[in-house]
């Protein structure tokens, strides 16, 4: 049976515009129900604020075992936070940190 997860990947090109893929996994015995996004659009930054505007948002479902599958388009959310380079505190590798006017934060560490 898959295994249980998360995962976000973020890809920002130079021309400004970004990808994000999250997935959400939960299996229990033989029974697994995946939710998967891709969300795609323009990313600026002034300072240390960054603002990131979908243009396109994906959201695909898949039930236990019903083999069921949905796809639907998301809420296009305007998302402003500050970035900061850090270190993660479990591996110590360097990662992207951002922080919403929420105080939520997200941590994206570069692929080698």
């Amino acid at each position: 049976a898959p295994t249980t997860g998360t995962g976000i990947i973020l890809t920002i090109e130079s021309d400004g515009s970004y990808t994000e893929y999250g997935l959400l996994q939960n299996t229990v015995y033989s029974c697994s129900t995946k939710l998967t996004t891709r969300t795609e659009g323009k990313v600026s930054v002034e300072g240390a604020k960054t603002t990131f505007k979908p243009s396109k948002v994906k959201t695909r479902m898949t039930g236990c075992g019903s083999g069921d599958e949905s796809e639907k388009d998301g809420t296009k959310v305007t998302r402003v936070a500050t970035y900061e380079f850090t270190k993660d505190s479990y591996s110590g590798k360097q990662v992207l940190k951002f922080t919403d006017d929420q105080g939520q934060t997200s941590q994206y560490q570069p692929v080698d």
